[in-house]
């Protein structure tokens, strides 16, 4: 969310930069209209302004797209969650996407739904390899 606040203040900057810019542009030609046109060697070169918002919009758009790839990376990363019976002490070894994973119920890799009871315990954890 902060990010989002961040980027979209960014782009209000630059815009508001590039409108003053080509507010002090217009108003140089207009203020000095019979000024006499100088050479090319003398002339100053132009801050390529276009460019460096062109730049600035692709990498926000680039960063988006990095920012969903890894998002939902995330959230399809399979976790082992192992569910133990308080009262016969079995346990059950299930794997889950973390975007299936709720505080009391989750959807499994085969797509069964396991709702816990309040004595059930379950313990998730992150394996460093995937199941087989």
């Amino acid at each position: 969310m902060l990010g989002k606040i961040l980027v979209t203040g960014a782009v209000c900057l630059l815009a508001y930069f590039y409108w003053r810019h080509q507010r002090q542009l217009k108003s140089q030609t207009s203020a000095h209209p019979n000024r006499p046109a100088l050479t090319d060697h003398t002339q100053p070169r132009p801050f390529p302004f276009k460019w460096f918002l062109a730049l600035c919009v692709g990498f926000v758009l680039v960063s988006g797209v990095i920012a969903a790839g890894y998002n939902w990376h995330h959230q399809n990363q399979l976790l082992k969650v192992e569910v133990t019976n308080p009262h016969d002490g079995s346990q059950n070894l299930y794997w889950v996407a973390r975007k299936n994973l709720g505080d009391r119920q989750f959807i499994t890799q085969e797509g069964q739904q396991i709702r816990l009871s309040s004595s059930d315990r379950m313990q998730v954890s992150n394996p460093r390899s995937t199941p087989r």
